[in-house]
């Protein structure tokens, strides 16, 4: 257990400090990327249910479901493609970083 444990303590300390040392663009790019990525994956979780409650039923509904659920995976990208965008003209000086309270 011991054997284990430290180096799991020092590889989080490290990844803490390593954290701790970001510019504020690149926390704000992450910042960023890690919410755009949430609103992708939850759109493309709504995106499966409604596959899955298509899959269910008809073939006619299913064809409409899965045309639905395309097209939420494709808004899904264009999502997180926008946000990575965005975070990376936060990295290059070209948006500029507000601090939050």
């Amino acid at each position: 257990m011991k054997k284990f444990l430290v180096p799991a303590l020092m590889l989080a300390t490290a990844a803490s400090l390593t954290a701790c040392n970001k510019s504020p663009e690149d926390r704000a790019a992450d910042q960023v990327r890690d919410q755009t990525q949430a609103t992708a994956d939850a759109v493309d979780n709504r995106a499966d249910n409604v596959e899955a409650m298509g899959e269910a039923r008809a073939d006619a509904t299913q064809q409409a479901a899965e045309n639905t659920a395309d097209a939420m995976h494709d808004k899904a990208d264009a999502i997180a493609e926008t946000g990575e965008k965005h975070a990376d003209a936060i990295e290059d000086g070209k948006v500029p970083v507000t601090p939050k309270p």
